[in-house]
């Protein structure tokens, strides 16, 4: 029982402390693209432009950019709705790198540790915001997420 448990913990405190974090920060835009500053944590410097890039994506696509002038409003306002909705192309779109059609650079700026001590890469991340918004509302049926 106690190699179970001790078994158990491990895989817990593993699991736990391997999920990618991420913080996305505004940076510039223009009417068709959005440059955003994402700071990823818990990933190899091989895998954290691609993590980046995905975070980008869904902040622009979930959640919005508070800071942005024209990109305050998510793309898809409900994301369990639209799962359920669109679970195929939203699965083939994030899940299976569809989105990267719409990122039209990403580039590691910095790197460290912060006070946590916890290993970061910082990524510059250009969405093609515009041309994301036109595909994935045509891509979906009923003329999209609430457009």
């Amino acid at each position: 029982m106690k190699k179970f448990l001790s078994f158990f913990i491990c895989l817990f405190a593993t699991t736990v402390y391997a999920q990618t974090e991420y913080d996305v920060e505004f940076y510039s835009e223009t009417a068709d693209a959005i440059l955003l500053n994402v700071k990823v944590y818990n990933v190899k410097e091989k895998d954290a432009n691609d993590e980046a890039c995905r975070a980008a994506v869904e902040t622009v696509l979930f959640e919005g950019v508070k800071e942005s002038r024209t990109h305050k409003q998510p793309i898809i306002r409900n994301r369990e709705q639209a799962m359920q909705k669109n679970g195929p192309y939203l699965h083939r779109f994030l899940d299976e790198g569809g989105y990267k059609t719409f990122i039209k650079g990403c580039m590691i700026t910095d790197k460290g540790k912060d006070e946590q001590k916890r290993k970061y890469f910082t990524c510059s991340v250009n969405v093609l915001s515009k041309a994301m918004r036109q595909s994935v509302t045509k891509a979906t049926t009923g003329g999209g997420f609430g457009f």
